[in-house]
């Protein structure tokens, strides 16, 4: 593993459940991230481990993943279900989790969670027991971003009035005014960093701001974890990673008019 490598163990607190793991994958973002939850006693307790960049091979989050199950001293085999983060993110590093969890649920005949990444976010910033709306811009480079809004209510349930979608930051502050914005409002994601516009927005809309600028696995696998329990889970050949745009590239003339060029 690499010099940004980084493993915490968590206490996630009791969920009134029956024992077992879940395994989670998060590379939709700037960073890898994987997490192992156990749930014994009625209490859960989350192991994670991170590395950078997302956009690597495989073998990186095999990686972490095999440092966790030895830090817990289990295998594969006693996995029950896997949480995937699938995006919408890079594109490359959506594919590789995909791949990487299809290809061990597969084999051990487990099921699949996914989890939308910028619904993640929006869970993230609500935090335990937060209710709010929570405005959600994740850089998705080639000067856009993937935007959404959620409603977090105060038990950790999330609707979405406007579903992920992909525009420049300035497309962004207008379908954000057209969602209403409530006194208890917060902001999620990397976008109201990296560009203006949507700073801007946020100062103008008075929106909380928080730290959340991309997905974590350990809340992947909470949300998971919950939804397996709901029976909200996929078959590994049915897992797939979400994407709001076809295309990951300006084409060449549209490079030249980005860049000025004549």
């Amino acid at each position: 593993m690499g010099s940004g490598d980084s493993n915490q163990r968590s206490d996630a607190g009791s969920d009134s459940v029956a024992g077992g793991h879940l395994l989670a994958v998060s590379t939709s973002g700037s960073a890898c991230s994987v997490a192992l939850l156990t749930a014994s006693g009625g209490s859960i307790e989350i192991d994670s481990a991170a590395d950078a960049p997302a956009i690597t091979a495989s073998e990186i989050v095999l990686g972490l993943i095999d440092g966790l199950l030895k830090g817990r001293g289990i295998t594969l085999t006693e996995i029950d279900a896997f949480a995937l983060d699938v995006g919408p993110g890079s594109f490359t590093g959506v594919r590789i989790g995909c791949a990487v969890v299809q290809g061990l649920a597969w084999g051990v005949d487990r099921p699949v969670v996914p989890v939308g990444a910028l619904e993640a976010m929006a869970l993230q910033a609500a935090g335990p027991g937060g209710s709010c709306r929570v405005f959600v811009a994740a850089d998705a480079r080639m000067g856009e971003v993937y935007h959404a809004v959620y409603d977090v209510d105060a038990s950790g349930g999330i609707t979405t009035p406007a579903e992920p979608v992909v525009a420049a930051p300035e497309s962004a502050c207008v379908f954000f005014d057209a969602s209403t914005t409530p006194v208890d409002a917060c902001v999620a994601g990397d976008g109201f960093e990296r560009y203006p516009a949507l700073a801007a927005w946020q100062a103008i809309h008075a929106a909380r701001p928080c730290d959340v600028v991309r997905p974590d696995a350990a809340l992947i696998a909470r949300i998971g974890w919950s939804r397996w329990r709901q029976g909200r889970y996929v078959a590994a050949a049915a897992a797939a990673p979400t994407y709001v745009r076809d295309r990951v590239a300006h084409d060449v003339d549209e490079q030249r008019r980005l860049r000025g060029l004549r």
